[in-house]
């Protein structure tokens, strides 16, 4: 079973626990012209239980 404190929406329906997707995701940073953006919005959705979509957001100075 998932041992995984981190609250779920009810309408996401999973398979099988992502604890570790989602501390993987929560340690990325975007490093954009050697500088790193910190704090980015993670916005991911997992439909089938083993496909994640995921949608970066963020606001860089500088065009990429």
């Amino acid at each position: 079973p998932c041992l995984c404190s981190r609250p779920r929406p009810a309408r996401i329906q999973r398979r099988y626990c992502d604890c570790e997707f989602d501390t993987f995701l929560s340690r990325i940073s975007i490093d954009v012209n050697n500088n790193d953006i910190k704090s980015v919005p993670w916005d991911v959705r997992d439909y089938d239980g083993q496909n994640a979509e995921v949608r970066i957001t963020y606001n860089s100075p500088t065009k990429v």
